[in-house]
């Protein structure tokens, strides 16, 4: 076991110059502890990290963050499952809570879900009218229950 600090003990691979360097353990003196890859003294790859308040986090690192696919648990059960850019939740990702309701399941961007607005009559429109298209193809028979439907929807 390598001591870093008074504070810090390190049990693992080294680089020559003496850095945390592929597998290791690093325990800080206040409880928290990082088990998983190092680069050149940095969380780098796979790792999990035990904080103070409970947090867990259990994923890939780049550079001392989160980067790529992981799991952060916190105290209070939340947890989020999903993708990570420098630390932050970025790309598709769930956060659900302690109960395992999904409070949001969809894309991220720096740390915000990124909610789609309420579709418009356009799309519908596009949509429905590609169906028509698709629809006459198959002959009158279709075409006449389609529009059937469309009307059906106009007046609801």
């Amino acid at each position: 076991m390598m001591s870093i600090s008074n504070h810090t003990r390190y049990l693992g691979q080294k680089n020559l110059s003496g850095k945390p360097h592929g597998y290791g353990i690093l325990t800080f003196s206040d409880g928290r502890q990082y088990d998983g890859r190092f680069y050149e003294g940095k969380y780098h790859g796979k790792g999990t990290f035990i904080g103070l308040n409970g947090v867990k986090y259990v994923g890939e690192w780049q550079n001392d963050k989160f980067h790529g696919e992981g799991i952060i648990t916190h105290a209070n059960g939340t947890t989020y499952d999903g993708e990570f850019q420098s630390h932050q939740k970025h790309g598709y990702g769930a956060l659900t809570g302690p109960n395992g309701e999904v409070y949001y399941c969809g894309q991220w961007e720096n740390n915000k879900p990124v909610k789609k607005p309420p579709p418009t009559w356009d799309k519908y429109v596009i949509e429905i009218n590609s169906l028509l298209i698709d629809l006459t193809n198959l002959g009158e028979q279709y075409f006449v229950y389609a529009l059937t439907k469309l009307a059906n929807v106009e007046s609801d």
